[in-house]
Protein backbone atom coordinates (compact mmCIF):
# COMPACT_ATOMS: atom_id res chain seq x y z
CA UNK A 1 0.00 0.00 0.00
CA UNK A 2 1.46 3.34 -1.04
CA UNK A 3 1.35 6.32 1.29
CA UNK A 4 0.00 9.57 -0.21
CA UNK A 5 2.30 11.67 1.98
CA UNK A 6 5.71 12.41 0.53
CA UNK A 7 7.01 14.16 3.66
CA UNK A 8 7.48 12.27 6.93
CA UNK A 9 7.96 13.53 10.48
CA UNK A 10 9.22 11.38 13.36
CA UNK A 11 7.85 12.54 16.70
CA UNK A 12 8.53 11.79 20.35
CA UNK A 13 6.28 9.21 21.98
CA UNK A 14 2.73 10.45 22.47
CA UNK A 15 2.17 11.55 26.06
CA UNK A 16 5.90 11.94 26.76
CA UNK A 17 6.49 15.42 25.37
CA UNK A 18 7.18 18.04 28.10
CA UNK A 19 4.27 20.38 28.75
CA UNK A 20 6.14 23.45 27.47
CA UNK A 21 6.81 21.73 24.15
CA UNK A 22 3.18 20.59 23.94
CA UNK A 23 2.15 24.26 23.98
CA UNK A 24 4.47 24.90 21.03
CA UNK A 25 3.04 21.93 19.13
CA UNK A 26 -0.37 23.60 19.12
CA UNK A 27 0.97 26.66 17.28
CA UNK A 28 0.45 26.83 13.53
CA UNK A 29 3.91 26.85 12.01
CA UNK A 30 5.28 24.23 14.41
CA UNK A 31 6.51 21.12 12.61
CA UNK A 32 4.18 18.86 14.60
CA UNK A 33 1.02 20.80 13.82
CA UNK A 34 -0.66 19.36 10.69
CA UNK A 35 -2.20 22.79 10.01
CA UNK A 36 1.34 24.05 9.30
CA UNK A 37 1.37 22.28 5.94
CA UNK A 38 -0.63 22.79 2.74
CA UNK A 39 -0.08 19.08 1.98
CA UNK A 40 -0.30 15.74 3.76
CA UNK A 41 2.52 14.86 6.17
CA UNK A 42 3.01 11.37 7.58
CA UNK A 43 3.63 11.96 11.31
CA UNK A 44 4.62 8.98 13.42
CA UNK A 45 5.38 8.73 17.11
CA UNK A 46 8.52 6.83 18.07
CA UNK A 47 7.96 4.59 21.08
CA UNK A 48 10.33 5.44 23.91
CA UNK A 49 11.41 8.82 22.51
CA UNK A 50 11.23 11.30 25.40
CA UNK A 51 13.37 13.69 27.43
CA UNK A 52 15.02 10.80 29.29
CA UNK A 53 15.99 8.77 26.19
CA UNK A 54 16.91 11.68 23.93
CA UNK A 55 18.44 14.40 26.14
CA UNK A 56 19.31 13.00 29.58
CA UNK A 57 20.50 9.50 28.61
CA UNK A 58 20.51 9.12 24.80
CA UNK A 59 19.35 5.62 23.94
CA UNK A 60 20.75 3.69 20.99
CA UNK A 61 17.61 1.56 21.12
CA UNK A 62 15.43 4.63 20.55
CA UNK A 63 17.78 5.82 17.80
CA UNK A 64 17.37 2.43 16.14
CA UNK A 65 13.57 2.83 16.31
CA UNK A 66 13.83 6.20 14.54
CA UNK A 67 15.85 4.51 11.78
CA UNK A 68 13.48 1.54 11.53
CA UNK A 69 10.40 3.75 11.23
CA UNK A 70 12.18 5.98 8.73
CA UNK A 71 12.95 2.95 6.56
CA UNK A 72 9.30 1.86 6.77
CA UNK A 73 8.21 5.32 5.66
CA UNK A 74 10.69 5.24 2.78
CA UNK A 75 9.37 1.84 1.66
CA UNK A 76 5.86 3.35 1.66
CA UNK A 77 6.91 6.15 -0.70
CA UNK A 78 7.81 8.97 1.69
CA UNK A 79 10.57 10.99 -0.03
CA UNK A 80 11.82 13.25 2.79
CA UNK A 81 11.87 12.49 6.52
CA UNK A 82 12.68 14.81 9.40
CA UNK A 83 12.42 14.83 13.17
CA UNK A 84 10.08 16.90 15.28
CA UNK A 85 12.71 18.12 17.72
CA UNK A 86 16.18 19.59 17.35
CA UNK A 87 17.31 17.62 20.41
CA UNK A 88 17.21 14.53 18.17
CA UNK A 89 20.44 15.87 16.65
CA UNK A 90 22.26 14.11 19.50
CA UNK A 91 22.08 10.99 17.30
CA UNK A 92 23.64 12.62 14.23
CA UNK A 93 27.31 12.22 13.44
Amino acid sequence: MSNKAKIGLLRWEKGHVPRGLMQLEALKGNSTNPESYPFEVDMRHVEGACTETIITHPSQEVCDRFIEIGKEMQAEGVKAITGSCGFNAIFQK
